[in-house]
């Protein structure tokens, strides 16, 4: 769902970024890692972890594949704009270091992802659990979530390849008419396995650890969530790598030659991207070269989020003491 450069009109590009950036930078100011210092290491893990599962694409119908958005399991674990944050740095991160859609392209997709992904997810799990996170509506609430955020974002997509068309008279995107019904089908399959996925995820951590699930309105429970407990994170990554290498074998026996439901519809309209930026890396064409870039690019995003998050977190601390000194004066 990642759109290239190329693809929409200058109008439509222009929208995206005036729209995302209020709400990214919204986040950043919002996200509150001080009363919860666990979700500082959460925030990376699960950055880095979507990384990864964003390379992992899984085929369905008509030589097609899709792959894992990861916003309602963000949402979940982080919370509205922890999630907002994580996703923005992944996308970030796929665009300049790995061209993984275009760089002018990007507040489009920060917008389709990170955005509306997170606000999608949110909406279906509030709905089907009704704020109450236990018992059966959990898990469906979450899957519910997780086909949304897909399905929705994969029409916002189609809005936006539509609203190109008809504003430049064909010279950039695609007929509604053709986008909506490719984008359609293919995302409601999509959407079940990320359902599925997110719902697996989410189940389990409820489980096995279920501080780890963000609960709106409720604080950190200081004696279970510990500052620099760093051990849950490092288990969490070692997991994460152990899917990953197992799972890339599956992609590349199975998956590897099946472009992903955006490119079958822009390939079957005869709509090609432009290149305005060369990024310095790419996912590789071997099992080796994808296993070597997946763990390199996780963990120098593991790394970025983690900074980010601290930087965040000192900055509300330095905050909350300039207030509190102001009051006592």
């Amino acid at each position: 769902m990642h759109i290239p450069d190329g693809v929409m009109s200058p109008v439509v590009i222009i929208a995206g970024w005036l729209i995302s950036i209020p709400f990214i930078a919204l986040a950043f100011k919002k996200v509150d890692l001080k009363t919860d210092p666990s979700k500082l290491p959460r925030l990376a893990v699960v950055a880095a972890g979507i990384f990864v599962a964003q390379m992992l694409n899984f085929p369905i119908a008509g030589g097609t594949s899709g792959h894992l958005l990861g916003a309602a399991i963000a949402f979940v674990i982080l919370g509205r704009w922890g999630a907002i944050i994580a996703l923005t740095l992944v996308v970030l991160l796929q665009a300049i270091m790995f061209g993984d859609g275009g760089v002018l392209a990007l507040g489009l997709n920060l917008l389709n992802m990170s955005v509306i992904g997170v606000a999608i997810s949110e909406l279906a799990l509030t709905a089907v659990t009704k704020g109450r996170w236990k018992g059966n509506a959990f898990p469906i609430g979450v899957f519910a979530a997780g086909w949304c955020s897909s399905f929705v974002g994969a029409m916002a997509v189609s809005v936006q390849l539509g609203s190109s068309y008809s504003m430049t008279g064909g010279a950039y995107g695609i007929p509604a008419i053709v986008s909506f019904p490719a984008m359609f089908g293919a995302h409601s399959i999509i959407g079940i396995g990320e359902g599925l996925i997110c719902g697996g995820v989410a189940t389990y951590l409820m489980k096995v650890a279920p501080e780890t699930i963000h609960r709106p309105g409720r604080s950190a429970k200081k004696s279970i969530v510990k500052e620099r407990s760093y051990i849950p994170a490092i288990k969490a990554v070692a997991m994460m790598f152990l899917i990953f290498t197992v799972g890339l074998v599956f992609f590349y026996l199975f998956v590897a030659d099946k472009p992903d439901a955006l490119e079958t519809t822009l390939g079957r309209f005869g709509v090609s991207e432009k290149t305005y930026y060369n990024a310095p890396l790419s996912y590789g064409d071997t099992y080796g070269q994808t296993l070597l870039l997946g763990m390199a690019g996780s963990l120098f995003l593991l790394l970025l989020a983690w900074a980010v998050s601290d930087v965040l977190r000192r900055r509300k601390d330095k905050g909350a003491k300039d207030c509190s000194t102001r009051d006592s004066n």
